[in-house]
């Protein structure tokens, strides 16, 4: 995990991409069943990182194999998935998640991009918007932990 030089307020005692958040965020993923079956149905295996758009590296990384999260131990490897939103995007999404409408629009202005990985075919493909739109959802719920 890199050192934020913005913080993004989530609500608990830590801030969204630190250390406590992820192991939360990895915790909550590995507990919603559907959510791994889903991508485990489709053997979806994958490097993925977030992050701000104005900052070179991502903040936090995660490697999920067939649907499973866990915390990336290396930086070594491009992520598949690099997704990065503003501060703003990211704030407003922690207080509310998006549906897959708020995600197009978002993506459509620019406070959504994808530095690796291609979120118009995602989008398209049920089998990955819908896990999409939960991802975004569980790390909103690992900001309010405990709520």
């Amino acid at each position: 995990m890199s050192e934020p030089v913005v913080a993004i307020e989530c609500g608990h005692s830590d801030d969204l991409f630190s250390e406590a958040w992820a192991e939360r965020l990895v915790q909550a993923w590995n507990h919603d069943a559907a959510l791994v079956s889903a991508l485990g149905g489709i053997g979806f295996t994958a490097r993925v990182a977030f992050g701000l758009i104005d900052e070179e590296a991502p903040r936090c990384r995660f490697f999920i194999d067939r649907g499973r999260l866990a915390q990336a131990d290396s930086v070594d490897r491009a992520p598949d998935w690099d997704v990065r939103a503003t501060a703003e995007q990211w704030a407003e999404w922690m207080a509310a998640p998006p549906g897959l409408l708020s995600l197009g629009m978002a993506y459509a202005s620019g406070s959504l991009q994808f530095r690796h990985g291609d979120y118009i075919t995602m989008i398209k493909n049920p089998a990955m918007a819908g896990p999409f739109v939960k991802c975004i959802e569980l790390m909103a719920r690992s900001c309010r932990h405990g709520q």
